[in-house]
């Protein structure tokens, strides 16, 4: 079950990355008057916090799993 649950949250992080790319690609092919720059950072948001939030995540299950596994 550990070791789905950290396969999973991998993918999600991959996923977050792929968002954060079409995302970016999306709006500077549609919003390229708001600035090279702006657009792309402004369409790659969304995927970047999520991906910021899964890599917390992964990192907390990672550090619970070390945790469990020197108590025992």
């Amino acid at each position: 079950m550990i070791s789905f649950i950290r396969y999973f949250l991998h993918f999600l992080l991959g996923a977050s990355w792929a968002i954060a790319v079409l995302g970016a690609l999306y709006s500077f092919f549609n919003f390229h008057h708001i600035g090279y720059i702006l657009s792309l950072f402004y369409g790659g948001l969304f995927g970047i916090i999520l991906a910021l939030f899964f890599y917390i995540l992964i990192a907390l299950f990672e550090a619970n799993v070390k945790l469990r596994n020197n108590r025992s």
